[in-house]
């Protein structure tokens, strides 16, 4: 009895296949870089929840006050390390890092127009927060790789958005400069940015802007606490 010789694969079929192989990983890779995005998303979430939630601790500490943006509250003395100011109630530096932002090891920034008391000391009080679920507190940044820094971003009134951070990180009486490290970065997780309000609550928001891909999102904000959404921001509509 002959036995029957197996056929193998025609050049064609080889191809098609190949193809197929091709065009599955072409729509499943994207999903799968999502899913992991989202997955950083809900770390970096977290994170901002215990930034927020150590303010908090922080302020039951200091006579409801907020950890300050210099050692007077206002624009002008010392400038204060928002990061060093928490690590009591923190404890733990990586906290800092968001997942998205490897690189930088601090890779939040802190709302120095809520920090600082423009103009008066001492520093603000959560009290006189008026809009607290509207007032954010931290937002991805650029980020830094320097855990001696502490970066701030302001709304500014003209919408620059632009950051701050220390001049001289052994030298706190030379105060602060402008620096892009600091500044919100909206687009860090799917085209979106997290961010932390005074309340407590994390939320994401899509990054709608048409500017830089720094630019935060404005809308209905509170960003200089003082109790008008938005107030001197039309720059960002």
């Amino acid at each position: 009895m002959r036995r029957s010789k197996n056929a193998g694969f025609t050049l064609i079929e080889l191809l098609v296949v190949i193809a197929i192989i091709a065009i599955l990983a072409a729509i499943l890779f994207p999903v799968f870089a999502r899913a992991r995005e989202a997955a950083r998303a809900t770390q970096c979430t977290s994170n901002l929840k215990q930034l927020a939630t150590a303010v908090q601790m922080y302020a039951q500490d200091y006579d409801e006050c907020l950890v300050p943006y210099s050692a007077t509250g206002a624009s002008a003395g010392y400038a204060v390390r928002w990061n060093w100011e928490m690590q009591p109630y923190l404890k733990n530096t990586g906290l800092l890092r968001c997942p998205s932002n490897s690189q930088n090891a601090l890779g939040y920034t802190y709302n120095a127009d809520i920090a600082r008391n423009v103009g008066a000391a001492p520093p603000r009080s959560l009290a006189s927060i008026q809009l607290p679920a509207q007032t954010p507190l931290f937002i991805d940044a650029y980020g830094i790789n320097d855990l001696n820094q502490s970066l701030a971003f302001f709304n500014s009134g003209a919408g620059t958005g632009d950051g701050r951070q220390l001049v001289d990180v052994n030298n706190l009486a030379s105060g602060w400069v402008g620096n892009a490290s600091g500044a919100p970065r909206a687009d860090r997780h799917n085209e979106g940015a997290n961010y932390a309000f005074a309340d407590g609550h994390v939320k994401k928001f899509r990054y709608r802007g048409t500017t830089t891909p720094g630019s935060p999102i404005w809308e209905g904000m509170d960003y200089n606490g003082d109790g008008v959404a938005c107030s001197g921001c039309t720059a960002w509509q």
